[in-house]
């Protein structure tokens, strides 16, 4: 299993409340998926969270769903670097995985259901820069088999119903 985490980068939890590099391996071998809590603690490091609450709070509102979206995004783009480099569809294990009960700091701007379309939207804009930026180290074939809207529809949406059909229908 080839890791990333010598190399863990600063906006992620740094302590072991989360997912080991092992564990997301395993999971994508079970064909099971890792749905994303929507906790700003518990997806970030204190520093990350600092500078989007400093970022964030003079901007605009559509910024500032930018700056707060990026918690999750960034936990989505460790996942599937970490996949594809140990040879896995980088898309097909990651989901929303928040019903917002017992969330104790839900990210901010996103505090319920009704806000999920707007997370969507917000994903979208971070999957197309990075898609778009010459350091993504997604290959070219998965670029051109899932677009960023692909992508979204999977994470928001897509994964948790194949999850569902295949263990549970």
């Amino acid at each position: 299993t080839l890791s990333l985490h010598d190399a863990l980068p600063i906006y992620l939890n740094p302590s072991h409340i989360g997912l080991f590099d092992w564990e997301i391996i395993a999971i994508a071998q079970s064909n099971g998926f890792i749905g994303l809590n929507i906790d700003q603690r518990v997806m970030s490091s204190d520093r990350f969270l600092t500078l989007v609450k400093t970022e964030a709070l003079f901007a605009k509102i559509e910024r500032r769903k930018l700056f707060w979206s990026s918690i999750i995004f960034e936990n989505i783009r460790y996942i599937a670097e970490l996949l594809q480099l140990n040879g896995f569809n980088p898309w097909d294990f990651i989901c929303i995985g928040s019903d917002f009960d017992g969330a104790l700091h839900p990210i901010n701007l996103f505090l319920e259901e009704a806000d999920l379309p707007e997370l969507a939207t917000c994903l979208l804009q971070h999957l197309t820069r990075y898609y778009e930026s010459p350091q993504c180290p997604i290959t070219n074939t998965n670029k051109y088999f899932f677009p960023p809207t692909s992508i979204v529809n999977k994470i928001m949406f897509e994964n948790a119903q194949c999850f569902l059909k295949r263990w549970f229908v």
